[in-house]
C-alpha cells in the first residue's frame, strides 16, 4: 500500500470534485482524525491513519482491503468510482435529487427520470424514498 502520486491524486480529486464540489475539503480535513488516500492493487482506499499503521503489518500479497475503497484506476489510467464510495458521496454531495415513488420504477428499469417525478430540479446523487443513494456518471 503506497501513497498516491501527484497525477493519481489529481485524477481522484477531479472525479470526487464532480460530485461533492467544495465539500471535498471536508473529506480531506476531518476533525475526527487524519484520513488518507492510499493505493493498493490499482484501487484507491480512504482510511484513518491508525488503520494504515495496522495494515502495514500485513504482507502486501495477503492484504485484500483496508478502509473504504473509493475507486479504481483502469488500464488506461482513468479513475472510476465504485459503489463503496457512495456513503461519502451521499453525505457530502453538492446536489441531490429525491425521487418520488412513482419515479423510482422509471429509473430502476433504465429509463430517464421525468422532472415531474423529482423533488429537486438538479443534481448528481439520487435518493429514493427509502434513502438509498445512487450516482450517475
Amino acid at each position: 500500500m503506497r501513497a498516491l502520486t501527484d497525477d493519481e491524486t489529481r485524477l481522484v480529486f477531479e472525479k470526487l470534485k464532480k460530485y461533492i464540489g467544495t465539500n471535498l475539503r471536508q473529506m480531506v480535513d476531518r476533525p475526527d482524525g487524519i484520513f488518507l488516500f492510499r493505493l493498493h492493487k490499482e484501487r484507491v482506499f480512504y482510511m484513518n491513519e491508525r488503520l494504515l499503521k495496522h495494515a502495514g503489518h500485513i504482507p502486501k500479497k495477503d492484504l485484500l482491503s483496508a478502509g473504504v475503497c473509493i475507486g479504481k484506476f483502469t488500464h488506461s489510467r482513468k479513475f472510476r468510482l465504485l459503489i463503496t464510495a457512495l456513503d461519502y458521496l451521499a453525505r457530502l454531495a453538492q446536489y441531490r435529487v429525491w425521487l418520488k415513488p412513482s419515479g423510482e420504477q422509471h429509473f430502476v428499469y433504465g429509463n430517464h427520470v421525468v422532472k415531474a417525478k423529482t423533488r429537486a430540479r438538479e443534481g448528481l446523487v439520487r435518493f429514493w424514498t427509502y434513502v438509498c443513494p445512487t450516482y450517475s456518471k
